[in-house]
């Protein structure tokens, strides 16, 4: 192996490494909107109000994609969003079932 390829394999590694940092403090963050999520669904519990409204996650999209400085592309940014809702939308009917069966 010589010198450059050892040292290109290095740089990616250190690469790699940034990405596991990132990578946690993402699933650190999706832990922390789910405790959050947890509380919006016993307030929507206690106040009659439905999980899903179409009309506030589809402004929470178009906000995000607004708001996102790139690189990556707004409709990319809508995907990997649209997702993430869909799963806090399962996670928080889950909580309200776990929550009546609880009372």
């Amino acid at each position: 192996m010589t010198l450059g390829r050892e040292t290109n394999i290095m740089g990616l590694d250190a690469l790699r490494e940034r990405l596991d940092v990132l990578d946690a403090q993402i699933v650190s963050l999706l832990s922390a909107r789910a405790k959050v999520i947890r509380e919006v669904a016993d307030f929507k519990r206690h106040h009659g109000l439905p999980i899903y409204v179409p009309e506030r996650e589809a402004a929470l999209i178009q906000r995000l994609q607004t708001i996102n400085p790139g690189p990556l592309p707004a409709a990319a940014v809508a995907h990997i969003y649209q997702t993430v809702l869909e799963e806090m939308r399962t996670f928080e009917s889950a909580s309200l079932v776990h929550e009546s069966h609880a009372l």
